[in-house]
């Protein structure tokens, strides 16, 4: 992840979909499938929670050519 969010954000659609790189909407669409954890708000506004969405994302390196690959 390029940008550090406090663990206490609840954050916008748009910025999971900027973080991710995917189309405007999508994280939206995501937890009205219920498949990205979410809070609705009174007013019916989506929010996430960093802390939730990034217990979703799995860190992975590539190694390079001829590097030891080391499993969990």
């Amino acid at each position: 992840m390029n940008a550090k969010k406090n663990e206490n954000d609840y954050l916008l659609g748009s910025a999971i979909d900027t973080t991710f790189r995917w189309p405007i909407g999508h994280a939206e669409k995501l937890a009205k499938k219920g498949k990205l954890p979410h809070r609705i708000l009174p007013d019916g506004s989506i929010r996430f929670s960093w802390e939730k969405i990034e217990k979703l994302v799995i860190d992975f390196t590539v190694p390079e050519p001829g590097e030891e690959v080391q499993h969990a």
